[in-house]
C-alpha cells in the first residue's frame, strides 16, 4: 500500500469475495487456452477482512461475487 499511495492520492480496489462468507485461502488450479493448467494462489476475502488488509478504506460495493473498496 506504501509504494501506491507514493504515487496516486487514492486506490480503488476490486476484488474477488468468498461466495460463502468465509475466508479461504490456498491453491486452485487454472485451465489455461493451450490445454496446459496453472496452479495459482488465491484469497477470498470478507470485505471486512479486505478491509482490515488494506489498512481500512470505504466500502463501495458490497456484492455477492465482488467488494469494491476505496484506500
Amino acid at each position: 500500500m506504501n509504494d501506491m499511495r507514493r504515487v496516486a492520492a487514492e486506490v480503488v480496489i476490486l476484488e474477488q469475495v468468498a461466495p460463502d462468507g468465509k475466508f479461504r485461502e490456498g491453491p486452485e488450479e487454472r485451465d489455461l487456452l493451450d490445454g496446459t493448467r496453472m496452479v495459482v494462489h488465491k484469497c477470498y476475502f470478507t470485505v471486512e477482512q479486505l478491509q482490515e488488509e488494506l489498512g481500512g478504506g470505504e466500502v463501495l460495493m458490497d456484492g455477492p461475487a465482488f467488494a469494491i473498496v476505496r484506500v
